[in-house]
């Protein structure tokens, strides 16, 4: 695979950008997504959500997954592999894109991952994950495997703001959906979720509005079923393109 330069990046780079932000489906961002990780030789994509608070179930919705990810006959047991791939938790130790390997030990079948730095420290299978920020933290991660000949400064970047923009796409065609079919928040969710979003526990919540710990988490289930959200996070991330609650 040729090493792209500076200018082949730019040109890549504002291509891509452009081509997210007029798709105007879902299915359209993430066909972008596979030409853009195509050029760059990559077979497997992985689009996510996370829950910087639940260090166990850190994944909470997987948006989109692309090549060969494990078993594509079960899909069930492929998510379960997905979610428990021990390469996702180093997501919380990096804010920036990261580079992994795995070797596979085929006499006692098993797999070990590690991160990487440098192009000679590549193995079989290789890959890079790109956190994503936003107002609420660390609300996700695309992750890219496939053949890997550059770990450059200007590679990291362009993986960086190409996933970025993605990301928010995605985000914003899933949000503009939950506006189309779903009601809005009663006062007192309201009031749970801002507090939520602020950074306090369940239990502080409860202390602060007067009622159980348990109430609490019943009006944040309403909430996410109400925004159409898979998580807390997404939830506070709809509520605050609403407007429906101001931090």
């Amino acid at each position: 695979m040729k090493i792209l330069n500076q200018h082949q990046f730019a040109e890549l780079f504002f291509q891509t950008t452009h081509q997210l932000r007029q798709a105007c489906e879902l299915d359209n961002i993430f066909d972008v997504i596979v030409e853009f990780a195509e050029k760059l030789n990559f077979d497997r994509i992985i689009i996510c959500s996370v829950s910087p608070h639940n260090r166990n179930e850190f994944i909470d919705e997987i948006f989109f997954t692309y090549g060969d990810w494990g078993d594509q006959s079960n899909l069930d047991e492929r998510e379960t592999y997905l979610r428990r791939c021990p390469i996702s938790r180093h997501i919380f130790e990096y804010d920036e894109p990261f580079f992994w390997a795995k070797t596979l030990n085929k006499e006692k079948s098993k797999e070990s991952y590690r991160i990487i730095k440098n192009v000679k420290d590549l193995a079989e299978v290789n890959g890079v994950q790109i956190p994503i920020f936003g107002r609420t933290g660390l609300e996700g991660a695309i992750s890219f495997a496939g053949e890997i000949v550059d770990m450059s400064a200007d590679f990291s970047s362009i993986l960086q703001a190409v996933s970025t923009v993605a990301f928010r796409q995605i985000q914003h065609k899933k949000d503009l959906h939950s506006i189309q079919n779903n009601g809005f928040l009663t006062v007192r969710e309201k009031e749970v979720l801002k507090w939520t979003a602020i950074g306090h526990k369940h239990s502080d919540i409860a202390d602060i509005l007067k009622i159980s710990t348990r109430t609490v988490e019943n009006h944040l289930r309403n909430i996410r079923k109400r925004l159409g959200a898979k998580s807390t996070a997404q939830a506070i991330s709809s509520a605050l393109i609403r407007r429906e609650i101001e931090l």
